[in-house]
């Protein structure tokens, strides 16, 4: 099995760099990185946009890509032996991100991604966490919307906060064009299966065996609410709708699961927390690519 090394080929390889996601990764930076996915046409075309949309030509002929596909182990292990860190930005995280965890412990990689699947992320944890500590592997989830600004957030409250910070609500605002709204594929089957199969994410969380953290202060209402938050009303809710239960859920889990880190590892006490979406109207067109 291969060390983590700071004297590998490249800083950072972007697998998946062709998905809804992955494609917004390239870009100048002072770091040696690569693009990496199934196919080697559309990841120059990825190369070749991005080229063009920053106004950087070297794009197209400087940033090397890698063919790896979750289906072949061999090409896996060939792309996480080539990086330091590897962003994986392929979902549905349930059906692949496993092999690149995987891959990355074997092989010697930190692994990042930008998952918001609870049963992932817990599975991960439960299955995974032991092999990373004993590699030196960093194996870090919900490095994306889902967690970053909401864990920031609540970070900054409470160094800013004068007293005892016991309770955080949060609120997403939420605005559509004329068109409507519209939604990736990939996160449409997570929310999906997630919601389907949750109650998989109890049973992870008992194998987990983490005990409730000691909390003060007094329990936030659920409630759905209407709002006026200086523009016309909006309904705040996380329940009405599953494209809006994704937000509001994988939000709140995921700052859980920091949560309960930091009052383990730090003795800091819980807050309380609960995160809305905000919406203009209450209907909305969708379409999925």
């Amino acid at each position: 099995m291969a060390a983590v090394t700071s004297s590998r080929r490249y800083h950072i390889i972007i697998f998946g760099a062709t998905g809804f996601t992955g494609q917004f990764g390239p870009g100048g930076s002072s770091l040696k990185w690569a693009v990496a996915g199934r196919s080697r046409q559309r990841l120059e075309e990825v190369l070749k946009q991005a080229a063009g949309r920053l106004s950087m030509p070297e794009l197209k002929t400087d940033i090397e890509i890698i063919v790896a596909d979750v289906s072949m182990e061999e090409s896996l292990a060939i792309m996480c032996q080539q990086g330091l860190v590897i962003l994986n930005c392929v979902g549905p995280y349930r059906f692949y991100g496993e092999p690149v965890v995987k891959a990355c412990i074997e092989n010697g990689a930190h692994y990042i991604d930008i998952c918001g699947e609870p049963q992932f992320l817990e599975r991960m944890q439960l299955e995974y966490h032991t092999k990373a500590l004993d590699r030196g592997v960093y194996v870090i989830g919900s490095c994306g919307f889902d967690s970053i600004p909401a864990d920031l957030g609540i970070l900054y409250t409470q160094r800013q906060f004068r007293g005892t910070l016991t309770a955080v609500e949060s609120f997403l605002n939420i605005s559509s064009g004329p068109e409507g709204s519209s939604g990736h594929d990939a996160t449409w089957q997570a929310a999906v299966h997630g919601f389907a199969d949750s109650k998989s994410l109890r049973q992870l969380r008992k194998k987990l065996g983490h005990k409730p953290l000691p909390v003060v202060g007094a329990k936030i209402r659920k409630s759905v609410a209407v709002l006026n938050l200086g523009h016309p009303v909006r309904l705040l809710s996380g329940f009405s709708c599953i494209h809006r239960v994704c937000v509001c859920v994988c939000v709140c889990v995921c700052v859980c699961v920091s949560r309960q880190l930091r009052g383990r590892t730090e003795q800091q006490r819980a807050n309380r927390i609960k995160t809305a979406a905000a919406f203009k109207r209450l209907k909305h067109r969708y379409s999925l690519h």
